[in-house]
């Protein structure tokens, strides 16, 4: 379940030389550099996370996403996953969620979220891209030189 995408649509020259370094070598840089800007929305998340243990905040993470023929791609995770580990609250805490048996039906009471991760990526967004643009320029001259 994704809460945001960020999607990166470079210009040619910058299509050029990421062509220019070889598949291998392109993803290299790549990965490098969203993993910088998720760095930057994990923090704040962690910042904005409810704290009574601190666990929650200790396990949210940036996790490599599946590899696949379109490209590389990370993403900020709480534990295992949404609904998923140990800290499967997080979700709760995110999406809200009701309270009572599901026998009860419409009686049930609703719990209002209280999100944590997407304000993070609406606050940070914008410092994620500088970020990404930043470790992907010098990413590019690094291997580049190896070459």
């Amino acid at each position: 379940m994704a809460l945001a995408t960020l999607n990166l649509i470079g210009e040619k020259a910058l299509q050029r030389k990421l062509a220019a370094l070889g598949r291998t070598g392109a993803n290299k840089v790549l990965r490098k550099a969203l993993r910088a800007g998720a760095k930057v929305i994990r923090t704040e998340a962690q910042a904005n996370a409810p704290v009574l243990t601190g666990d929650l905040r200790a396990n949210i993470r940036v996790r490599a996403m599946k590899r696949r023929k379109q490209g590389v791609g990370v993403r900020v995770v709480v534990g295992d996953g949404w609904y998923q580990g140990d800290q499967f609250y997080g979700a709760f805490l995110e999406f809200g969620h009701k309270l009572g048996s599901r026998r009860l039906g419409d009686a049930r009471v609703d719990v209002a979220p209280k999100p944590f991760m997407r304000p993070a990526f609406d606050q940070k967004k914008d410092a994620a891209i500088s970020e990404i643009e930043t470790v992907l320029a010098t990413g590019i001259v690094e291997e580049a030189k190896k070459a």
